[in-house]
């Protein structure tokens, strides 16, 4: 009879211990959901960025004024326009490059270089992650992702083999613009380096890294993450989120800048370009918003 107070006693405070633990565990669990639904909210927001409206039908725009700039008023343009690009920006850098640069310089340094690192880095950070969204945990969906990924890398040119992408072959051939350099002759409007290095770095940052931090669609949970891998990749998303628009900016800008320097492009054939690669990147992200929805 005198240890029934000691008994009660004990029980009392066993359960309160197992409320508390099933209190935290509840608590731990909800921090972990809620890391996980913002790092996929993260990475989603970065593709309705780039898939909006304003982006796909700005950068639309921003190439047909530049296309009327240089050929209105011919049989490709017929409205006439003011010529403001070839008078006062192409013709007077080209002439400046001729006169600064060797051909060795422009060759080894600005064709080889420069034109092309952007292009090969992004297409490298593409392999990647479809390599990495293949073989990781693909009963949740991941290895679509990575199908997806490695698709668009086909399609736009990158592994097919093509010297252009499809879409900027075709305008060349129908502006038959002919380019600055004195040893090349082939066509120049728009650049296809700058399409490709604006496209594969813009889809690398706003369409395929968001795709596989999401996770596939009805994916509400954003994978079988702890908490710490949680936190870690919610930091991870908020970096690439801020670096994304500098680094896009930053690869276009070499590229193009390798191919003026290389004196096998007009300034005007790699702002179309890069208006062109631009238009890529949204279009893709609307088609892939468009599935997932």
């Amino acid at each position: 009879m005198e240890g029934r107070p000691g008994t009660e006693k004990a029980g009392s405070t066993a359960e309160a211990f197992s409320i508390a633990e099933k209190t935290l565990s509840k608590l731990v669990s909800g921090h972990q959901g809620n890391t996980r639904v913002r790092h996929r909210d993260k990475a989603l927001r970065s593709l309705d960025f780039a898939g909006s409206p304003y982006m796909l039908f700005g950068s639309a725009l921003l190439f047909l004024l530049i296309t009327w700039d240089i050929f209105g008023g011919t049989s490709k343009f017929p409205i006439q326009s003011f010529y403001l690009l070839p008078h006062y920006i192409d013709w007077p850098v080209h002439a400046w490059v001729k006169g600064t640069f060797s051909p060795m310089l422009r060759d080894m340094a600005a064709e080889k270089l420069m034109s092309n690192l952007p292009i090969y880095l992004g297409s490298a950070g593409w392999l990647a992650c479809a390599f990495a969204a293949v073989v990781q945990n693909p009963a949740r969906g991941s290895r679509g992702v990575g199908i997806t990924v490695f698709a668009m890398w086909v399609v736009s040119g990158v592994g097919s083999g093509r010297s252009d992408v499809l879409i900027v072959d075709i305008l060349k051939q129908y502006f038959q613009r002919t380019r600055p350099s004195d040893i090349k002759h082939s066509l120049s409007f728009p650049s296809g380096h700058t399409t490709f290095s604006v496209f594969v770095i813009g889809a690398l940052l706003y369409v395929i890294l968001p795709l596989c931090v999401a996770g596939p669609e009805g994916d509400t949970e954003g994978g079988d993450l702890n908490a710490r891998e949680g936190r870690l990749l919610d930091i991870l998303v908020s970096a690439v989120q801020a670096s994304a628009l500098p680094v896009w900016i930053l690869g276009g800008a070499i590229t193009a800048s390798g191919r003026i320097l290389a004196d096998v492009h007009w300034v005007s054939d790699t702002m179309g370009g890069a208006c062109m690669g631009v238009f890529m990147v949204s279009a893709a992200a609307y088609v892939c918003k468009a599935l997932r929805a």
